[in-house]
């Protein structure tokens, strides 16, 4: 599942819960595309573990937005999902902070 949080115009959260599928993300993802939004984020906060359908669909995801002229950012890992992230080197194509920024949480949207 994926809660799909809009920041502004221009940023926009996707926060993965547990059992997030590659058609999920596909689906979430069609508008953002064409969309104005030029940062995609993806929370990571509530995931265990990323399996290399959900790898393959990010790094798909990565290059569409760079082709579009866009930002994808990894945020709220774990440790061991840094750690898969930093060995498959996914943290030379995206940036990822390893924490969630405040403002990104349910109490500072309105």
């Amino acid at each position: 599942m994926i809660e799909v949080k809009q920041i502004s115009k221009r940023e926009i959260v996707l926060k993965f819960k547990e059992k997030v599928t590659p058609e999920e993300i596909e689906n979430e993802t069609k508008d953002i595309l064409t969309g104005p939004c030029k940062t995609v984020s993806i929370d990571c906060s509530e995931v265990y573990t990323l399996d290399h359908t959900i790898l393959g669909k990010l790094y798909m995801l990565k290059l569409d937005l760079s082709i579009r002229h866009k930002n994808l950012i990894i945020t709220g890992c774990s440790k061991r999902i840094l750690n898969v992230l930093k060995m498959i080197r996914f943290d030379n194509l995206v940036q990822i902070i390893p924490e969630a920024p405040r403002r990104w949480t349910n109490e500072s949207i309105p």
